[in-house]
């Protein structure tokens, strides 16, 4: 049987610690919220609606 190594094991923990107290982690309404943060430059913001093909 194979061991996770030491960045799988640490990547777990978080996930536990996580679910052990979500109140200390940033939650987003949506995938586009979340990447307009993280990009932080209004120029590369993520539109919130489908561009309609016409």
């Amino acid at each position: 049987m194979n061991k996770p190594n030491a960045e799988t094991r640490a990547a777990l923990a978080e996930y536990a610690a996580m679910k052990k107290h979500p109140e200390r982690y940033k939650r987003y309404r949506s995938f586009d919220d979340l990447m307009n943060e993280v990009l932080g430059d209004a120029s590369l913001k993520v539109p919130s609606k489908p561009i309609s093909k016409k």
